[in-house]
């Protein structure tokens, strides 16, 4: 899914803009002065493929239009509306502002729903009675914690069970998309059971997350090597294969740049091929393409590492090389042989890893990428290379 043309309507009171999206070019650029709504748009985008409806209603503005490439269109309304001084109860009263959220595939009939301050607190006061405690709804109109964020879905959930929306609320959620923030390098406090309190930085993140994957897949690796191992005189026995020796041999120099890559990264152990010999070719045939099944496993991860550790190469961080390893994730050294916490690089040579870290193991493919201000913290050099690291990724 693609984002084909996005409009606003008197953002703030003042800013209406409009801007459609070449898809033979994989990169759209928004630029423009401080406090002109830059920020704020990507947060429309976000805030729709989240379900987060609440932020609109406290969001000023007249109309958003999104038109996808799947022949998707979004649009949401926001309006004053009068209060019915006729009316006596509470419940009754209507808000003096709606938002109106409509969802069209070119299929299947428009479906909509909408938001206003009365369904607002009588969600609010439902969720507060199941919570048992009371609950400000003015705190889900702002951007809260984890804890309220959690509060305001379920309050959007009730609001669209009301009005026979819930599949609404499903499509928003299905679009595919990644927001990485201006604000890249943060620390935040743990508190779980095994952490409780424990303060960690945004690059300890994802130094961790790295070494998760790598580890998960070396022991796929492992398990897939010890199957394949039980089985191979059944294996043997079956086969009917048997390659010619320059078959063999065409094999292994395809192999063996693929099992020195492996051990570069930490993820196999010395293996040895062997030499071709004519008395059990069909016994290293069979062994051949069992060491090829093994690594296979690999398939994926190793392309997204070489392409990682290609790009930081690039960046020549000042004095230091970055090495990779099941064992510790990432890991930087100088110079001098020393290894360097990884929270004492630059905010530069910290925000490249984290963003190109991102762009690779995070982002889903087919979908929205948003970034805002990549240039954050990035010297000249990194920035004109940037977007060419984007469309290598």
């Amino acid at each position: 899914m693609a984002l084909s043309t996005f409009s606003v309507e008197k953002l703030y009171g003042s800013y209406s803009y409009r801007f459609n999206i070449d898809h033979d070019v994989n990169t759209f650029m928004l630029t423009g002065p401080n406090g002109y709504g830059k920020t704020t748009i990507l947060n429309i985008i976000e805030n729709i493929s989240e379900a987060n409806l609440l932020y609109f209603y406290n969001l000023i503005f007249s109309k958003i239009y999104l038109c996808f490439d799947n022949n998707i269109i979004i649009t949401i309304t926001s309006e004053k509306v009068h209060e019915d001084d006729s009316v006596n109860s509470d419940i009754q009263i209507s808000s003096s502002k709606r938002v109106e959220f409509a969802y069209s595939d070119g299929n299947s009939a428009v479906k909509s729903m909408h938001i206003d301050e009365r369904l607002i607190k009588s969600a609010t006061r439902k969720v507060g009675y199941y919570r048992r405690r009371v609950i400000d709804y003015n705190n889900f109109l702002t951007e809260g914690n984890d804890d309220t964020n959690l509060e305001a879905a379920r309050i959007v959930d009730i609001i669209a069970k009301e009005q026979n929306q819930e599949q609404l609320i499903m499509l928003f959620k299905s679009i595919p998309l990644t927001f990485i923030k201006a604000q890249r390098l943060y620390t935040r406090i743990i508190n779980d059971f095994d952490n409780d309190g424990k303060k960690v930085s945004s690059i300890d993140e994802i130094v961790s997350n790295l070494k998760n994957r790598m580890s998960k897949d070396y022991f796929t690796f492992l398990q897939h090597s010890q199957e394949k191992d039980s089985t191979f005189i059944d294996t043997l026995l079956s086969s009917n294969i048997e390659y010619s020796r320059d078959e063999y041999n065409k094999k292994v120099l395809k192999l063996i740049p693929a099992i020195e890559e492996l051990r570069s990264f930490g993820l196999i152990k010395q293996i040895n091929t062997r030499p071709f010999d004519d008395q059990h070719a069909n016994i290293l045939s069979a062994y051949i393409d069992e060491l090829t099944d093994k690594i296979s496993v690999y398939s994926q991860i190793i392309e997204k590492l070489r392409l990682f550790a290609t790009l930081i190469e690039t960046k020549h961080f000042a004095n230091k090389t970055v090495s990779f390893s099941p064992e510790y994730g990432l890991r930087v050294k100088a110079f001098d042989g020393q290894f360097l916490d990884v929270n004492r690089l630059s905010s530069g040579e910290q925000n490249e890893i984290i963003m190109i870290y991102n762009f690779i193991f995070e982002v889903a493919d087919k979908s929205i990428l948003l970034i805002d201000e990549p240039e954050i913290s990035l010297h000249v050099a990194w920035q004109q290379d940037f977007i060419d690291d984007i469309e290598k990724i």
